[in-house]
C-alpha cells in the first residue's frame, strides 16, 4: 500500500495532480497512516496508467497548462460581462435614487410652503379671535 505522495514520487509527478485524478475517478482508499491515505495496487494501477501514458506526450503538460489558461480567460471573459451588467444595473438604481431624491426634495418644499401657510392662517385666526 502506498500513499498519494509515494505514488506521485514513483510517477515523478506532483502529488495534487494524482490528488486530482483521484477525485475525479473516484478511486477509494484503503486504508489510512496517520493522516495519509493509503491506496493498494488495485487503486494504483489505473493511476499509474494513466500517467504513464500522459507522460508520453511531451505536450501534454503544454495542452493542459494552456487547457487551463483558456479557462480562466473564459471565466474572466464572463466574469467581465457580468461585472458590466452589474454596473448597467447600479447606473438605472443611481438615476432612480435620483429622481426619488428629487421628489423627496420638492414634496419637503412643498410640506414646508403649507406648513408656513397653515401658520401665517393659524395667526390671523387668532387675531380675529382676539
Amino acid at each position: 500500500m502506498k500513499t498519494m505522495k509515494q505514488i506521485a514520487d514513483d510517477l515523478g509527478i506532483d502529488k495534487q495532480r494524482v490528488y486530482r485524478f483521484i477525485k475525479d475517478k473516484k478511486i477509494k482508499e484503503v486504508g489510512q497512516e496517520g493522516t495519509a491515505l493509503l491506496y493498494d495496487e488495485a487503486a494504483e494501477k489505473p493511476i499509474k496508467k494513466h500517467f504513464e501514458s500522459t507522460a508520453a506526450s511531451p505536450d501534454t503538460d503544454y495542452k493542459h497548462i494552456n487547457n487551463t489558461i483558456n479557462r480562466f480567460a473564459d471565466m474572466a471573459a464572463i466574469m467581465s460581462d457580468e461585472l458590466k451588467i452589474k454596473n448597467k444595473e447600479l447606473d438605472v438604481k443611481n438615476m432612480e435614487l435620483d429622481i426619488k431624491n428629487k421628489q423627496i426634495e420638492e414634496l419637503s418644499k412643498a410640506l414646508s410652503d403649507v406648513t408656513s401657510a397653515l401658520r401665517g392662517q393659524q395667526a390671523l385666526h387668532h387675531e380675529t379671535m382676539q
